[in-house]
């Protein structure tokens, strides 16, 4: 029953709700007519008149808004029309930008290649005045050595000859003889010291002819331990290296490898090892391996020494430049290396580092021509002969040693100090000269103008050249042939003997 009562009160509730609604809408609807029937009353009561000028005002608005319309067309068509300038202008102005850009870095690229041009030129100006100095300099010192080394030479000919010949007059186990030993050798430093000079300078008179490099290295060998003592081991790795053959001057090779023996000997000073390698190998920046083929040879001379820094590398080639300090070195050694290998129409190069050794690598050109193999020189059984000598030199004491060298052999020696003694003696007939031994640079006539009025007079005469310089006119004397002969100043008398054997014995 209690249900029946809820749903009938549910019922009449909902009946109510529905019944508020339906009225408010009823209202709602009258407000409408009503709002509905006094606009109609007010547009029934306007006239034809007041309707005619709503119209006409209305009609004036819309062309107001058509004009206004036209003119925002127009203006906007103005505005697209500024805007397509606009952008190609810009487009216009982007392009010249970018011309103009193009042309400043091109111009900065002128700009800087001049500059670096420039730079190169004022670095190769330097360069070149560098080397103009350099060269000025060398010619001055070349003067100044080629001066001296005549009467230096002469000097050190006569120490060094007159000590030999007395050496072989006394007992070997003299006292006398140790201290003659002792001068000699002093003599023969003096004469490396000298030829280091004269080599550098270019002053260095050569006796061209084929050489053996295996020779030389072999026969430098005694002297080359000798020099690097007892702590320094010496390897000569001459394998394969026969008939390598090199046209050059066989004295100079050898102070070229003096040299660098003795280079390498102070790089070490609590010893190590010297390797002189001799091996066929391609010309400097040639491309292709190293140890293989090639036109010219190498020598080869590694150290286990200190090494060297690679910014000292050129630097040490220069004359007088050393890191032996004043009491160890002249700074000569290696200038003189590089001038024989210049001559000799090769090069010189090195590799090194510091604590890691030194490799000079020294590369001359070959040739064709069989070497002749070298007399060994022995005092005790030197050539003898009957034939007749005439020895032209200013100084007293050349004439005197080359006299007590060639009398006790069995010559006949004739002596004159000038060139016009030597002509008188060769006109006078008294005795057939066969040999004429002649310094080169003599007061008023030299010895190659006396050569050839001698060869003049005398047509077989043999002619030799005694010089402790080199000049163009031996070289292209020597180069002309005919028989002239040289002779380097000091020399030995053993090898002077020897020498005059070998140019009288030719002449037959």
């Amino acid at each position: 029953m209690r249900d029946d009562i809820r749903k009938a009160g549910i019922r009449h509730v909902d009946d109510v709700q529905a019944t508020n609604r339906e009225l408010l809408e009823r209202a709602l609807h009258m407000r409408c007519v009503s709002y509905l029937a006094q606009e109609k009353a007010k547009l029934l009561t306007l006239t034809i008149g007041e309707l005619d000028r709503s119209r006409r005002a209305a009609t004036g608005r819309a062309s107001a808004l058509r004009v206004e319309r036209d003119d925002l067309t127009r203006e906007k068509d103005a505005a697209e029309v500024r805007n397509l300038m606009l952008e190609e202008l810009h487009r216009t102005l982007e392009d010249r930008v970018r011309e103009r850009t193009a042309a400043l870095e091109a111009s900065n690229r002128e700009l800087v290649r001049e500059i670096q041009e420039r730079k190169r030129a004022e670095e190769e100006r330097e360069r070149l005045w560098a080397q103009l100095l350099h060269a000025q300099k060398m010619e001055v010192l070349g003067q100044l050595a080629a001066g001296v080394a005549h009467d230096f030479n002469n000097l050190l000919g006569v120490i060094g000859g007159f000590a030999e010949l007395a050496l072989g007059r006394l007992d070997p186990e003299s006292f006398v003889a140790e201290d003659l030993g002792a001068i000699r050798e002093a003599t023969q430093r003096a004469v490396l010291l000298s030829r280091q000079l004269l080599a550098f300078s270019r002053k260095q008179p050569a006796e061209l002819c084929a050489v053996s490099l295996v020779r030389v290295v072999e026969g430098l060998g005694k002297l080359l331990r000798r020099t690097l003592g007892d702590e320094i081991t010496l390897e000569l790795a001459l394998e394969g290296a026969e008939g390598l053959n090199v046209r050059g001057d066989s004295a100079q090779l050898e102070l070229l490898l003096l040299n660098l023996a003795v280079n390498a000997r102070d790089a070490m000073p609590r010893g190590g090892r010297l390797t002189i390698r001799v091996r066929r190998g391609p010309e400097e920046g040639a491309p292709g391996p190293e140890g293989e083929g090639g036109d010219v040879a190498i020598v080869e001379v590694t150290d286990t020494g200190e090494g060297i820094d690679p910014e000292l590398h050129e630097r040490i080639f220069e004359p007088f430049f050393t890191t032996k300090g004043p009491a160890h070195g002249t700074g000569l050694g290696l200038a003189t290396v590089r001038e024989v290998a210049v001559q000799h129409g090769g090069s010189v190069t090195v590799r090194s580092a510091p604590g890691k050794g030194t490799t000079f690598l020294v590369r001359l050109p070959l040739t064709a021509e069989v070497a002749e193999e070298r007399q060994v020189v022995r005092p005790a059984v030197l050539p003898r002969g009957r034939e007749c000598v005439l020895v032209v030199d200013d100084e007293h004491a050349i004439r005197r040693l080359i006299r007590e060298t060639l009398a006790p052999l069995g010559y006949d020696v004739l002596e004159a100090g000038r060139a016009d003694e030597a002509l008188a003696l060769l006109r006078g007939g008294e005795r057939t000269v066969d040999l004429l031994l002649t310094d080169f640079f003599m007061p008023e006539v030299n010895g190659l103008e006396l050569a050839q009025i001698a060869s003049q007079l005398k047509p077989r005469l043999r002619v030799v050249l005694m010089t402790a310089r080199g000049s163009e006119a031996i070289s292209a004397a020597l180069e002309r042939g005919g028989g002239l002969g040289y002779v380097s100043k000091p020399f030995s008398p053993a090898h002077l003997a020897i020498y005059v054997r070998r140019i009288l014995d030719r002449a037959a």
